[in-house]
């Protein structure tokens, strides 16, 4: 029996991409081989990969039966087309990162964008894409550290990550100048378990199925072909989470600093996340944390990180956003109300404020901005989280205070779950519970 979607919103290009199958892979691995050298492509094309890469029968992965255990510097080459100009790369894993300081290399591609990984950074073990050097700076890559466990990854060329079907909050983009984003064309070579050639960037674990598309999937067909494969891989007795998100409202969060409890660790994205707790739904931050040198920046970067989910992204669409202690509260203002309009044609059905937190010597005019914030729904935006003007966290000098701002400026997990509580009933307002 088909699963059964229920759901109180689908607007109709979601419709369509759910009875609409994906575009068919330009190569597919399933990992069944079970024994030999050889790992078959099945998507028709007849890109199979080679065990060793050249380097030998000492960089083989082993065969078990789920799929293949990568230990060291193991390495299956595969045919240059198998992803020459791919879009969408999907892949299912369980890392072994825990002891692994290096870059992790679930596939090494070289290309005319350069060197690139699609892996896990070093370090934090962040999935995604890295180009350039294989030991510098991420090109694009999940806000989320992942240390264990079993999920997919998938990279679309557009800078979009998923893990297990549902979109991540990208990891400090700005900063490395993208877009444009790396790409696949001109691939000269092609390998799965190390860098693009030698014996670097090990990964380590296990590979359960890799898939690669000509075409940018959207977020639906993501969800789509991770729910696939993932009920696949079950029959193996590998479990994955399933994408359950297909038909629940997107909830997106535009923010710097203030959202990712700053001290504790950059991936922690502070009370976005702690806001998902109190929510009963399936919901999802989408590109939390992206961040701006003041609120005009911030603001002019929306729609190049956003643009891309909301042509498919399933209603409502909720925008929230907070500034920094360090901004300039005058302008601030005239630019939230400036932008709410044409936030609004772009497809956002609901803008959240966040009134602003103190900062010891701007206090003043933070509160005139926080009023003048209450007084805008309507006209700058649809719902109001009044943190700012809590008794304990949002009072003149209460950034003084280390237990709930730690350096003076960014909120603590304590102050997180407050923060949190006030974003939620600002939500439950627009009847998202």
């Amino acid at each position: 029996m088909s699963p059964i979607l229920t759901t109180q919103y689908m607007d109709e290009q979601l419709l369509m991409d759910l009875l609409t199958p994906p575009p068919a892979p330009q190569a597919e691995y399933p990992a069944t081989d079970g024994s030999g050298t050889v790992l078959t492509d099945i998507s028709g094309n007849g890109f199979n990969g080679t065990f060793g890469a050249g380097l030998g029968s000492g960089f083989y992965p082993t065969w078990t039966a789920q799929g293949l255990t990568f230990s060291g510097a193991q390495t299956v080459g595969l045919p240059n087309g198998a992803l020459e100009g791919a879009q969408t790369i999907m892949y299912f894993v369980t890392p072994n990162l825990n002891n692994q300081s290096d870059t992790a290399a679930v596939l090494g591609v070289l290309s005319g964008s350069g060197q690139m990984v699609c892996g896990f950074t070093p370090g934090d073990r962040r999935p995604g894409l890295l180009a350039g050097d294989v030991y510098g700076s991420p090109a694009f890559c999940s806000g989320q550290p992942i240390q264990s466990g079993t999920f997919s990854v998938t990279i679309c060329g557009d800078g979009r990550v998923y893990i297990n079907g549902v979109e991540a909050p990208w990891y400090d983009v700005p900063a490395h100048g993208f877009p444009p984003y790396p790409t696949f064309a001109g691939v000269t070579s092609a390998r799965i378990g190390l860098y693009e050639t030698g014996a670097y960037a090990p990964y380590q674990g296990q590979l359960y199925y890799l898939v690669a598309w000509s075409e940018l999937l959207t977020a639906t067909e993501v969800a789509i072909e991770h729910n696939r494969i993932a009920a696949l891989l079950q029959l193996r007795g590998v479990n994955l989470a399933l994408n359950t998100g297909l038909t629940h409202p997107l909830s997106a969060v535009e923010g710097d600093s203030m959202t990712r409890n700053y001290l504790a660790a950059a991936a922690n994205q502070g009370w976005p996340q702690t806001t998902l707790g109190l929510l009963s739904g399936t919901y999802n931050f989408v590109n939390a944390a992206i961040g701006g040198s003041d609120s005009a920046d911030m603001l002019a970067r929306i729609p190049q990180q956003y643009g891309p989910l909301l042509a498919t992204a399933p209603h409502p669409r909720v925008l929230i956003l907070m500034i920094g202690t360090n901004e300039n509260w005058g302008p601030t203002f005239a630019n939230l109300q400036a932008a709410y309009g044409p936030l609004k044609i772009s497809g956002w059905d609901y803008i959240i404020l966040v009134t602003g937190l103190p900062r010891f010597a701007t206090d003043t005019p933070r509160q005139t901005f926080n009023t003048a914030v209450l007084g805008s729904v309507g006209t700058s935006c649809d719902a109001v989280a009044a943190w700012g003007g809590d008794s304990v966290v949002g009072a003149p000098g209460a950034s003084t205070n280390p237990t709930y701002y730690p350096d003076t400026l960014h909120p603590s997990s304590a102050n997180d779950a407050i923060g949190a509580g006030y974003v939620h009933g600002a939500l439950v307002s627009l009847g998202i519970t």
